[in-house]
């Protein structure tokens, strides 16, 4: 699949647990050797809530995962998606809790 794709599909999330479902079978379609070839920093984890998936997507951004052969292009690529996939739960997260306030306020 493309970015786009994984961009609209991420996009058309409605829930963090959506989110979560996508992150997963992104990464489901990497060979186990590129993600092995990848610096031990850089290899995703298990992912089972939002925070889970911003904390990778920090380590991402923060760390340079060295000039390991053939894994700048895997590394590039997984901190867009993560990006993105960050940038979906906050917008989310954002929206649940102003909804959560709402329904405080008029209780």
């Amino acid at each position: 699949m493309s970015a786009v794709t994984w961009e609209s599909k991420l996009r058309e999330a409605d829930d963090e647990h959506e989110v979560i479902a996508i992150v997963r079978e992104f990464i489901a379609r990497f060979d186990p050797h590129e993600i092995d070839a990848l610096p031990a920093v850089c290899r995703p984890g298990k992912f089972f809530v939002a925070d889970d998936v911003t904390a990778f997507a920090v380590s991402l951004a923060q760390h340079h995962c060295g000039d390991a052969v053939g894994s700048a292009e895997l590394v590039h690529k997984l901190s867009a998606f993560f990006a993105e996939a960050s940038n979906r739960l906050t917008q989310l997260l954002r929206s649940d809790n102003a909804f959560e306030g709402d329904e405080r306020q008029s209780a």
